[in-house]
């Protein structure tokens, strides 16, 4: 699963106050801990786990088009 280096350093610097953030960038970043589990399960637990499909929340993917409104 991609996660591009910019878009996760910027996600990196976001204060972990979730409630009062928009939902596409909480949902990112969902989505870069998601992907962050699944390369430490892989990585120590076993490589042979089944890859997942998609995004947790897909509608909002690491690297993605910004929206302007948000």
């Amino acid at each position: 699963m991609p996660n591009p280096v910019a878009q996760t350093a910027a996600l990196a610097d976001v204060a972990t106050h979730l409630a009062g953030m928009p939902a596409t960038l909480r949902e990112r970043l969902i989505n870069w801990g998601y992907t962050g589990c699944d390369a430490a399960l892989r990585g120590h637990v076993d490589p042979a786990l089944p890859r997942p499909h998609d995004f947790h929340c897909p509608a909002a993917r690491v690297g993605q088009e910004e929206d302007p409104h948000e």
